[in-house]
């Protein structure tokens, strides 16, 4: 159950991804009529990645727990789901409407997207463990006596340091 909400929230980010990769391609400037020309690639875009990424098995670890195996197969599912889309693009309408730069920010902006989130949930959850770093030293009377042997420079400035 959770690997296939993982996978509905991957494939909203693909689509997200997407329409950024469009927009950056145009210069921020929305415009329907491109839009439109550009559906039939959207939709192949969510198909491959929906055939794709549980192939790939993105979806199914635990995304607090990434790795780099797991970026570099992220990396592998954005490309194999941008050049499957395009196959699928061409073969329907011969990528009509479809700016040749769209697919290299695709790949960049779906890998970004994908790897992006899953580093923001360790990053939170790391944080959540992670002990609070200015909170009171613990005074105790226990002291320990050190022999340091040595007149180096480095000693010297152990002893500075201490």
């Amino acid at each position: 159950m959770r690997g296939l909400f993982q996978l509905c929230i991957d494939l909203c980010l693909i689509c997200a991804a997407t329409a950024f990769a469009v927009l950056l391609r145009d210069d921020f400037i929305f415009e329907p009529v491109r839009w439109l020309a550009l559906v039939p690639y959207l939709c192949a875009t969510g198909l491959a990645a929906a055939v794709i990424l549980p192939a790939a098995g993105t979806s199914w670890s635990i995304w607090r727990l990434i790795s780099l195996r797991e970026t570099l197969q992220i990396a592998f599912a954005a490309i194999v789901v941008v050049l499957a889309a395009l196959g699928a693009a061409f073969a329907w309408n011969r990528l009509d409407g479809v700016p040749r730069a769209l697919p290299v920010l695709q790949i960049m902006s779906i890998w970004g997207v994908l790897v992006g989130v899953r580093v923001a949930l360790r990053l939170l959850s790391t944080r959540s463990a992670r002990p609070h770093q200015f909170s009171e030293p613990m005074l105790t009377d226990a002291r320990e006596n050190v022999l340091i042997v040595g007149l180096t420079r480095a000693s010297d400035l152990y002893l500075k340091a201490v």
